[in-house]
């Protein structure tokens, strides 16, 4: 008979000590990207010629349920998934009753903008 799986314990409500969320589960990660700078060149009977695109911004949001005790980050902070480092816009984080604790982070990460 094959070992049973009993999971991964989540906190439920808790939120504890120092410095930030260090151990969660991802549960949803989305990531939109966009040149900010467009340009297009046409000529003189209106046909395209060039297309230019330029500062790459990515935005999206990561949603994690946090495994052990954790502050959230502020807003305007930085966090760090997949080995890459995103700006953090804003913080959202829900209790639900029957539900473990829920945080979600609307991030973006600038083609000029160096974040360390």
């Amino acid at each position: 008979m094959a070992a049973a799986s009993k999971g991964t314990a989540h906190l439920w409500h808790i939120i504890a000590g120092v410095g930030a969320i260090t151990n969660a589960t991802v549960t949803a990660f989305s990531l939109d990207k966009e040149h900010a700078n467009k340009g297009v060149t046409i000529n003189e009977i209106g046909n395209e010629i060039e297309d230019r695109r330029d500062d790459l911004h990515q935005k999206g949001s990561i949603t994690l349920i946090p495994r052990s005790a954790y502050t959230v980050p502020e807003a305007f902070t930085q966090v760090t998934y997949d080995s890459v480092i995103y700006l953090i816009e804003k913080v959202a984080r829900v209790e639900a009753a029957g539900s473990q604790v829920q945080i979600t982070f609307d991030i973006k990460k600038t083609e000029y903008v160096t974040l360390s």
